[in-house]
């Protein structure tokens, strides 16, 4: 499921959604991040979290909308 969804990404097939749909996807994003962190507390905290991939890619999905919205490919952090 997550590869699918990088892989959707990276190929920038998440470029063609409007934006509601865009905000749609990261949500879901983040609701299955919460419901999923549970499967790694096992791991150590210095470890790599299995639902970790989910948040960075919505992440990623709201820079994109950012600069796509704004105009600005980059963020400035001053």
């Amino acid at each position: 499921y997550t590869c699918c969804l990088q892989l959707k990404h990276r190929l920038g097939l998440h470029d063609n959604l409007i934006p509601s749909q865009r905000v749609a996807l990261v949500d879901k994003l983040c609701h299955t991040y919460v419901n999923t962190i549970h499967l790694g507390k096992d791991l150590l905290p210095t470890e790599r979290q299995y639902s970790d991939d989910l948040i960075l890619l919505a992440a990623d999905e709201l820079v994109d909308m950012y600069a796509r919205y704004t105009g600005m490919a980059v963020i400035s952090i001053e």
